[in-house]
């Protein structure tokens, strides 16, 4: 195998397939990186079994054929080679990298040991506008569960039917409900979970130049297809908790409000009442002004903003983080909060649209 790549060119494929590398001493091959040259172009795969990142950069293929490269020490290695391009050759069981006056060798392993790219059995493909998937894993995956104890809560729901996609995520105090049109609509409804290490994985990917991708969903595989980068994760093949029942329209109370100004406000209570070992911040909602209250031992804060209600007044208390973590991922200017009574959950949606949906359980005020 001989090939010539331009020296950006890999050190970006290196830092996208990377995150894929496995540090599983049982299979010392996933250490590694396979590459692959064939054609006009080179290859380079990782995979941790649970995970697979392949990409595709130009090459100039001289010889082609394939091997297993020492993944960490390459993808440093690279880093560090001054000239513009680097030649790659093949010795037995080494590989002879040349760059400008450097010349390097790293000991290879045969990719015949390597795995090879799992059957996406009985697929379907959706379309959609690579920035607006990305948003909603960034507005959806904050939700998950961060522990074992159930394991389909640690993962981010998938269902696409007919021209949508909605994601949903929740970990008993709180959902998240993100949907987006699809780019052209699907004759099979499909619902699985993916994991959410594998779908924050995919929006680190996605590039703000990826205009529009494919979802490929099988019933055992999600794959995120690039054109340039394909990323395949197994799914977590449990059922999803029903979460409809939980959806509703009936407020007692609504209060439209600015999102950032909310969030400001949000942090600075956090800030004081984090000092009482929580972080429960308390709200009042009475003519047209929302009270935000935080205390601890050694102090307390207390401010009022202007906001538009509708409904009568409410006083509530949440976890600082939950609401922060809603509002933080937003872009919106405003956002509406509605709410039934104070041990009720409260709901954020947009102004206008049903792009998103969150719910959020209350504590009880001290």
């Amino acid at each position: 195998m001989k090939f010539t790549v331009n020296t950006i060119d890999l050190n970006e494929g290196l830092s996208v397939a990377i995150r894929a590398l496995s540090q599983n001493k049982l299979m010392p091959i996933l250490d590694g990186i396979y590459v692959r040259a064939e054609g006009s172009e080179l290859m380079l795969v990782c995979t941790d079994l649970s995970l697979r990142i392949e990409v595709i950069i130009p090459a100039e293929v001289t010889e082609e054929g394939s091997v297993v490269i020492p993944g960490k020490l390459f993808s440093d290695i690279s880093r560090k080679l001054p000239g513009e391009s680097i030649t790659f050759s093949t010795q037995k069981n080494s590989v002879l990298i040349t760059s400008g006056k450097v010349k390097t060798t790293l000991q290879t392993s045969s990719s015949a040991d390597y795995p090879q790219m799992p059957k996406i059995g009985d697929p379907i493909t959706l379309s959609i506008e690579g920035a607006a998937f990305k948003k909603m894993i960034r507005q959806c995956s904050f939700a998950t569960a961060q522990d074992d104890s159930k394991p389909m809560l640690t993962g981010v729901l998938f269902e696409a039917q007919y021209d949508r996609l909605k994601m949903v995520a929740l970990d008993g105090f709180r959902l998240a409900i993100r949907q987006e049109k699809l780019n052209s609509p699907v004759e099979a409804s499909k619902s699985v979970i993916v994991p959410v290490k594998s779908l924050n994985e995919f929006a680190r990917v996605i590039d703000d130049r990826d205009e529009k991708l494919n979802i490929v969903l099988s019933d055992s595989h999600a794959m995120i297809d690039l054109g340039h980068t394909r990323l395949v994760t197994r799914l977590i093949d449990m059922k999803f908790i029903k979460y409809d029942h939980v959806i509703t329209s009936d407020y007692k109370t609504r209060v439209r409000l600015n999102r950032n100004e909310l969030l400001e406000a949000v942090e600075r209570a956090a800030l004081m009442s984090r000092d009482s070992g929580g972080d429960d911040v308390n709200m009042r909602f009475a003519d047209d002004v929302l009270n935000i209250t935080a205390s601890s031992q050694i102090g307390g804060i207390d401010e009022d903003h202007m906001v538009e209600m509708f409904g009568g007044p409410i006083e509530i208390a949440f976890k600082a983080r939950y609401i922060i973590d809603v509002l933080r991922n937003l872009d919106d200017e405003e956002v509406l909060f509605d709410m039934t009574s104070s041990v009720s959950h409260c709901v954020i949606r947009p102004v206008e649209g049903d792009a998103y949906y969150y719910l959020v359980m209350p504590v009880r005020s001290r």
